[in-house]
């Protein structure tokens, strides 16, 4: 069955379908976000992100055309997010480092 095809079931409200669209992405999308935030907890929190906007999102508005792209999308936007927060606790923390360290 191709992707459109499960994309047209999961629409109709085809369950297994919708079940197949959402695991044939996830390990994709947890490799993605391993490589990227080097962190397996992080690379799950930015996942559960996607995923949980899928359920809210899909069943009011439809499954989108391209699932796996919604879903890396919204996967890599939590991964900037999480980086961003990273980069901005660093710099915070760099002045209580030097001041320990006597700089």
């Amino acid at each position: 069955m191709t992707r459109s095809e499960l994309v047209r079931l999961a629409r109709q409200g085809d369950r297994d379908a919708y079940d197949i669209l959402l695991t044939e992405v996830v390990d994709h999308l947890y490799r993605i976000a391993r490589l990227i935030l080097r962190d397996f907890d992080r690379a799950e929190d930015a996942v559960q992100e996607a995923l949980l906007a899928a359920a809210r999102q899909w069943p009011a508005e439809g499954v989108p055309d391209n699932p796996r792209g919604w879903l890396a999308a919204v996967a890599a936007r939590r991964r900037i997010e999480l980086l961003r927060a990273d980069t901005a606790r660093s710099r915070r923390d760099l002045p209580d480092r030097r001041r320990a360290h006597g700089e």
